[in-house]
């Protein structure tokens, strides 16, 4: 296992491991997450992921998922680096279900909203510190050693009460984008595509690409979808598709599931033309 520690420890690469019946394959839920504060224009967030979840055996990866790891509620969203939210995590299944108001967690739209607000105004997310403490016991009872490098991490955004965007690290700290005095404009990046996506974003600054002071919700989209399709290409654990959600003061769009729509229409459309080459051949 491998912990690698940076600006002051906030910022960490996690390794996800999904454990399923097979005992030697593992699921490897490493990514790149990128969220950006537009600071120039209308106020806005816009946050990008890539898709792939990788299955391993040893050191072998022999399958490779397409799932998103953006989730929208109705007045946040969050991006995940962890343990994938299904029968596997439990806890964080409840969780989401929770922010969906899902009665069956005794959840309701005022306590989502009540709760948001609580964890904007201590900047700690209690629920997630427990869901990956619960997670650190389960994996150190069958693993006997400490999971802490595979436990969730997120990017958060919300605009209630305001519009927002956050770090959540193991513990449910929130950590704003301006305690990370090195970067340009303010941005969250989690993943094993950090690195990838912190160089891409200094080298385009440096040749005058982007104004780190002019980053409006066009430029914003374009820097996270570079910064992901740039991980894409040099992270072997980045990968397939991307998700794209712009959170707006009353608005949350998720323009990604557009762009995978267009995107695979225009290759039926492109097979279709290919094979009308050869009829009547």
């Amino acid at each position: 296992m491998m912990l690698w520690m940076n600006d002051m420890f906030i910022e960490s690469i996690f390794f996800s491991v999904i454990v399923i019946k097979n005992p030697s394959l593992l699921f490897f839920f490493m990514t790149s997450l990128i969220g950006i504060k537009a600071n120039y224009g209308e106020d806005a967030i816009v946050i990008a992921a890539d898709t792939q979840v990788s299955s391993y055996e040893g050191d072998v990866v022999v399958s490779k998922e397409d799932k998103s790891k953006v989730e929208i509620f109705d007045n946040c969203v969050f991006a995940i680096s962890g343990e994938f939210p299904d029968g596997f995590n439990s806890e964080l299944s409840k969780f989401y279900k929770f922010l969906r108001g899902d009665k069956r967690t005794g959840s309701n739209p005022e306590k989502v909203k009540k709760m948001i607000e609580d964890v904007i105004r201590t900047r700690r997310f209690m629920r997630i510190d427990d869901i990956n403490s619960r997670l650190n016991l389960e994996k150190r009872i069958s693993w006997e050693e400490d999971a802490v490098d595979y436990l969730n991490t997120f990017i958060f955004a919300s605009n209630i009460p305001n519009l927002d965007l956050w770090e959540v690290d193991i513990y449910g700290n929130l950590i704003h984008p301006s305690r990370f005095k090195s970067r340009e404009f303010p941005y969250i990046i989690l993943g094993s595509g950090s690195n990838h996506m912190k160089d891409f974003i200094k080298r385009n600054i440096s040749e005058g690409s982007y104004h780190p002071d002019k980053i409006d919700i066009e430029t914003a989209m374009e820097i996270a979808v570079g910064c992901v399709e740039c991980a894409k290409k040099t992270d072997s654990h980045s990968g397939l598709s991307y998700d794209l959600v712009i959170l707006l003061r009353n608005e949350i769009i998720d323009e990604g599931k557009e762009i995978r729509e267009d995107i695979n229409r225009a290759a039926r459309e492109s097979l279709e033309r290919r094979k009308a080459k050869y009829r009547g051949n």
